[in-house]
């Protein structure tokens, strides 16, 4: 759905399927100032959030598949767009960033990074954030990412004493939010979590 400053609400659909097209649904994850939409359809009930395809809705009504096994997480004013999908059949999924018109790209992790990452942030200058993965791709070990323009990927770090982070956005100027862990993410311990800024 999309809301106008007004408050009228525009259902923005989702993919016409051939298998079960009335259960179609979608989720929206971001938007730019032009009005432009992008997130996930899927497959809802029975076969809830099954066959997930990232999604661009523009203002006209037109919507672009972005490809399938993949979500689009954000999209930054010019219309570029970060997040993840599955390639080739693998099991794990990979950081990707997406031209305006619909082009897709790999994000490359830094050596010692595994493939596995998500991307969650994009910016004009093509900056993508988010976080990897370290040999076994389980929560604990996630770890803040920047890839620049060119794909290539660096490991941010996190605050002293944090074995753990991720960004979460970036802004114009290259600035990066997120969050630095000190125990697992799934462990919502006092002190676990702190939010942090990369800065250039």
């Amino acid at each position: 759905m999309k809301w106008s400053p007004g408050g009228a609400v525009t259902d923005l659909g989702a993919l016409a399927r051939a298998r079960w097209p009335q259960h179609d649904a979608s989720d929206a994850f971001g938007i730019n100032d032009s009005g432009t939409v992008i997130g996930q359809a899927f497959k809802a009930y029975p076969a809830s959030r099954s066959e997930p395809h990232a999604v661009k809705w523009e203002n006209d009504g037109t919507i672009t598949d972005l490809g399938p096994d993949a979500g689009a997480a954000s999209i930054s004013p010019q219309g570029l767009m970060a997040g993840s999908r599955r390639l080739d059949g693998a099991v794990w999924q990979t950081a990707v960033r997406w031209a305006p018109d619909g082009t897709a790209t790999a994000l490359t992790p830094p050596v010692g990074r595994s493939a596995d990452a998500t991307a969650f942030g994009v910016n004009d200058a093509g900056t993508v954030v988010g976080h990897s993965w370290s040999g076994n791709p389980s929560r604990e070990n996630q770890r803040a990412m920047r890839w620049g323009a060119d794909g290539a990927g660096v490991d941010l770090g996190s605050a002293p004493s944090d074995p753990y982070s991720s960004a979460r956005f970036v802004n114009s100027g290259g600035t990066i939010a997120g969050v630095s862990i000190r125990t697992p993410i799934y462990t919502y311990l006092a002190g676990s979590h702190h939010a942090v800024v990369w800065r250039p």
